[in-house]
């Protein structure tokens, strides 16, 4: 598992290092347009998707299939995406979060919309990762962009019917942080289930 993620590591970081580049100067021009918490979701969304690019390339490069000879499992090719794309889901938010705090120190400024920004990162990464993990797995390379596609529409549709549902409950403006809190935990999970019926379902990724 360890040198699945360091290939998957190395495989990406000048791309990763070009992607957080280039996500830092867009997100703190528009932190100044929008808002500096902007910044967060700006970066962990991209950040994040860089596992998704591995999958591709590998099947591209037809490393799957040298894969099976290794003294590795399918479980264990699949787990450590999903592994990794927590890790730089985590990474993301946090320099995201790092570099709003340093805009408003040289601002001088606050930002009440940290923790909103925050939850929509965790929420829209996990729900619409999912969705692209398994489609990147399962669809040709030349139709992964329907995954994503797809993600991200069922990602709008989800979180939409998750506060729909939860302002049933309680006024979900004037309770935005337990409503994030929720929709967090409810796309973990989602997360979590994409995981395991990934390992146990998909057969074939090559």
């Amino acid at each position: 598992m360890k040198g699945l993620l360091l290939k998957d590591f190395y495989t990406t970081k000048a791309n990763i290092f070009v992607a957080l580049l280039s996500c830092v100067v867009m997100a703190i021009g528009l932190s100044f347009v929008i808002s500096p918490s902007v910044v967060i979701i700006l970066i962990a969304i991209p950040l994040s998707m860089t596992v998704s690019s591995t999958i591709i390339s590998d099947k591209k490069n037809k490393w799957t299939q040298f894969a099976v000879t290794l003294p590795v499992s399918k479980k264990q090719i699949i787990s450590s995406k999903y592994i990794a794309y927590l890790f730089w889901t985590i990474i993301g938010i946090f320099v995201g979060t790092l570099m709003c705090y340093i805009i408003l120190k040289v601002a001088n400024s606050t930002d009440s919309n940290i923790n909103i920004f925050t939850g929509f990162s965790i929420i829209i990464a996990l729900l619409s990762g999912s969705i692209i993990m398994p489609c990147n797995f399962v669809l040709p390379e030349e139709k992964s962009i329907i995954g994503t596609i797809l993600a991200y529409s069922l990602t709008s549709g989800i979180l939409a019917l998750s506060i729909f549902a939860l302002n049933q409950i309680f006024n979900v403006r004037d309770n935005m942080t337990q409503t994030l809190i929720i929709c967090s935990v409810i796309s973990f999970v989602i997360f979590i289930i994409s995981w395991i019926t990934s390992v146990k379902k998909i057969k074939n990724f090559n």
